[in-house]
């Protein structure tokens, strides 16, 4: 279910699904980091929006604020899982990211975009760190950082 960021709970995390407001504005909000997945979350709602956008505090009008549509985290669908639950050898397509934690914007620095395809190709004796093959490079990765990244296998 999509919602304008005005009419959200605050607390609560959600990710950006998309702006609707004219090119210089939506510049603008994409500028401050309001991109598709970002995660937000809003912190008060009296008056003026105040929310958390990636690392950054913005403070928006309710006015600007309702032209911001977000999501809320969601749970795997059936067609999904996350990466730590991938064994050796198995292939799969980044789907999208968890917004409950602020690595994902250091995973996507990484190369683990959406859609790129990864593998998994090993793990460490003691279950962590877990090894992924992207774009052409071996990677580790934590498990609590891959817990974030939901994948769609590949047959």
């Amino acid at each position: 279910m999509v919602y304008a960021l005005s009419q959200v709970a605050c607390g609560a995390t959600f990710y950006v699904s998309h702006i609707n407001a004219d090119a210089g504005l939506a510049k603008r909000l994409q500028e401050m980091g309001f991109v598709r997945q970002a995660p937000v979350v809003k912190t008060t709602d009296q008056g003026t929006v105040i929310c958390q956008v990636g690392h950054t505090k913005v403070v928006l009008s309710r006015e600007i604020a309702e032209q911001i549509f977000v999501q809320a985290v969601a749970i795997p669908t059936s067609s999904e899982l996350t990466l730590d639950k991938l064994k050796p050898g198995q292939k799969a397509r980044v789907v999208r990211f968890a917004t409950d934690d602020q690595s994902v914007f250091i995973l996507q620095e990484m190369g683990i975009t959406h859609h790129e395809i990864l593998e998994l190709v090993r793990v460490a004796p003691l279950g962590d760190p877990i090894e992924v093959r992207i774009r052409g490079y071996e990677l580790s990765l934590r498990r609590e950082q891959a817990r974030h990244i939901f994948v769609e296998l590949i047959p």
